[in-house]
């Protein structure tokens, strides 16, 4: 009975929580706060298709094209070269979406699907290459958004998220799934090391995320609900998220993989490729994605640069950037946006500077202390007990099964983490800040502040004085950043 009552009180508790979220997806939407809806979608997911069919398009820029119903025709009269690797595809496609369905109606979203694809390769001119397991991708964005939202969405995915997958070789997606062992090494450096030292042929890439990768998951989850909350993240995070989403996955298996031994590559190497992502026993979808989030907080790209930068040949994807609210990502690594990748500070004096925004997420729920600084890249502390930081990454995982959960990090029930903008917007966790950072902040705030005002009194008054003032706060300023 006690049990009863309390899977009850979960319930409500769920339906609360998703009803709070559509009703500040809404809120946003009316703004058009992209950001703001970028973190909710990651963290807290979007609860309904009809939501994120209005959602997703915004977040990737492709919500504004209505006229473009005459160029998907003309797209779709386009040949190219993949077509008869597209048409096979198609009859191995929606099986398990499309349970108790007739024949006809599966065929009917079959050749819509076969349309989004071909409109997507054959209009931008040999360009982008089709490869198996985008129509698992195509497939999940057809049944959310619909045929012509399908199509542009594909499309801006095609050209950014998933644009090592789409090139003409799979050099580029090999050597950005190499970046799953550094990004599992902060996750359990003790299952890293494991794995590692297996010395395994077949591990030397981590091969079996190969699907995960490259298919977001799609292949792998067995219903449209699960995929569809993993794309809310992957849609709204850094390109390379469904890397941190393999490493939680991997982790929350430790002792299945730890237990088989020294020496044992070919077995573990077996029940990663045959490893189940989600079901009873496993984390939720929800866990997934938030544990995912917030080991991307503590291993971002920056990390990832500073360790492989100079290593990397063909990935695009690891030097992905905020531009116009948006992800976007250049041609070539490294490429023309590399030093906002790596975090080089830039001074920015208006409108004020990040100042502490609070969204409307209920009584519980604040929007995270905002840095004044883009994220740089910094050596870990030591904390003040002198234990390493893998230290407690181990002291940690052994508490909750190998996951990184504290007080930090964790997230009970329908409570929503804070949210920061560190690493150029990208999505992530943060620690509440404390009294004096807050103290801090506000200070700093109020002389840049009074540093605008001096400015501006010097440009319209040309008062010498003004100026000298000024001038000598935007230096202290710039100093502190």
């Amino acid at each position: 009975m006690a049990r009863r009552r309390r899977a009850g009180k979960s319930s409500n508790n769920n339906n609360t929580r998703s009803q709070d979220t559509i009703g500040l997806a809404n809120e946003l939407l009316a703004r058009n706060d992209i950001v703001a809806l970028r973190k909710l979608a990651a963290i807290r997911g979007l609860v309904t298709h009809g939501l994120r069919s209005r959602v997703w398009p915004l977040l990737l820029g492709t919500h504004d094209q209505s006229h473009d119903d005459r160029e998907y025709t003309t797209r779709l009269e386009t040949p190219h070269k993949d077509s008869q690797v597209v048409e096979c595809d198609m009859v191995r496609s929606l099986w398990s979406w499309t349970e108790g369905w007739s024949d006809e109606d599966r065929n009917n979203k079959r050749a819509a699907l076969k349309r989004v694809i071909d409109a997507t390769i054959g209009g931008n001119d040999g360009n982008l290459h089709y490869y198996q397991g985008l129509h698992d991708v195509a497939g999940v964005l057809l049944f959310v958004c619909g045929e012509p939202s399908a199509y542009r969405m594909l499309t801006r995915l095609a050209t950014c998220h998933l644009r090592d997958c789409t090139r003409p070789r799979l050099d580029a997606v090999t050597e950005s799934l190499t970046l799953l062992y550094p990004i599992l090494q902060v996750a359990d450096p003790e299952l890293y090391a494991y794995i590692t030292d297996l010395q395994e042929p077949a591990l030397e890439v981590p091969y079996f995320a190969l699907s995960w990768h490259m298919t977001w998951f799609s292949h792998d989850v067995a219903t449209l609900d699960q995929c569809a909350r993993l794309f809310d993240l992957f849609i709204s995070s850094h390109p390379l998220m469904p890397l941190y989403v393999a490493a939680v996955a991997v982790r929350s298996n430790r002792e299945a993989l730890l237990d088989c031994g020294p020496g044992a590559g070919d077995v573990v190497y077996s029940k990663l490729k045959g490893m189940q992502i989600l079901g009873e026993g496993k984390l939720s979808v929800d866990e997934l994605a938030q544990q995912a989030a917030a080991l991307y907080r503590a291993a971002p790209p920056a990390h990832l640069v500073s360790k492989l930068g100079d290593k990397l040949k063909f990935s695009t994807t690891l030097f992905a950037y905020i531009e116009d609210q948006r992800w976007q990502v250049p041609e070539a690594p490294g490429g023309r946006k590399k030093n906002r990748i790596v975090g080089v500070p830039r001074l920015n004096l208006g409108p004020v500077v990040n100042q502490i925004h609070r969204l409307p997420l209920g009584d519980k729920l604040q929007a995270a202390y905002l840095s004044l600084t883009p994220h740089t890249i910094r050596e870990p502390q030591q904390p003040r007990d002198g234990s390493t930081s893998s230290a407690r990454v181990r002291k940690n995982s052994s508490r909750r099964g190998g996951s990184i959960h504290s007080a930090r990090t964790g997230l009970q029930s329908h409570s929503l983490p804070r949210f920061n903008t560190h690493d150029n917007g990208l999505v992530g966790l943060s620690p509440r800040p404390t009294q004096q950072q807050q103290r801090e902040y506000q200070l700093q705030q109020q002389q840049q502040l009074q540093g605008v005002a001096a400015l501006t009194a010097m440009v319209f008054t040309g008062i010498a004085g003004a100026a000298f003032l000024g001038t000598t706060l935007v230096l202290s300023q710039m100093q502190m950043m």
